[in-house]
């Protein structure tokens, strides 16, 4: 297993990801005001297809130069076989982790039980995409300041759809859900509390009971 290392260099990175069949991609609705959104490494077979879009190179490197990151990664596995281990973070941490390489090791194995984690959330993520978030959105519609206009556009794509595979409800709240999810930690708490309030106003907008508080 190689030691895991960081870099800035945008040819080395470019070289890694398509190597293992990668591309750059960001969650839907983030590039708010003309931002860079949520920048990530997408690779084929994974089935947010609903909430990522694949961007180019330029503007992946655009905002990873913005937000001033660095990709850390590794080459191979503890086995030999290529990995794709990899994640962004912020310069800082790339320069203290260069004099402390039992943190990234400890990083490392962490990414392990999180590849356990994210293994069960792609087959859930799969689930939801088969059975429910089957859905053309708005461009835009997680971005939006309004909880209220947040679920209303998500309850005309839910409306509008012919490939969902549950009720309207069920297929809006699940996309929902499933961009909270993949955004994780990255959302902002005033936008985390924007897009809780948008599924009481859907439960309002169809007519379902509120969530207890």
């Amino acid at each position: 297993m190689d030691e895991p290392r960081t870099t800035t260099d945008h040819e080395l990175i470019k070289r890694w990801v398509e190597e293992r069949r990668g591309h750059p991609a960001r969650v839907k609705g983030t590039d708010v005001n003309g931002g860079s959104g949520v920048l990530l490494v997408d690779y084929p077979g994974y089935s947010g297809t609903q909430t990522l879009e694949a961007i180019s190179w330029d503007e992946f490197f655009k905002g990873f130069e913005e937000n001033e990151l660095a990709f850390l990664y590794e080459d191979e596995k503890k086995a030999g076989s290529q990995s794709r281990f990899s994640k962004l973070i912020n310069r800082d941490s790339a320069e203290k982790a260069k004099s402390r390489p039992l943190a990234i090791r400890k990083c490392i194995q962490f990414e392990g039980e999180i590849r356990m984690a994210t293994s069960r959330r792609k087959r859930w993520s799969k689930h939801v995409t088969q059975k429910s978030n089957a859905l053309d959105l708005e461009e835009g519609v997680f971005s939006k300041d309004d909880p209220r206009s947040i679920a209303r556009s998500l309850k005309r794509s839910a409306d509008r759809s012919r490939r969902r595979k549950s009720e309207p409800f069920r297929s809006a709240m699940s996309m929902l859900s499933f961009y909270m999810n993949r955004a994780g930690k990255k959302l902002s708490k005033s936008r985390l509390k924007r897009l809780e309030a948008a599924k009481e106003e859907l439960r309002d907008l169809y007519g379902r009971p509120h969530k207890a508080v």
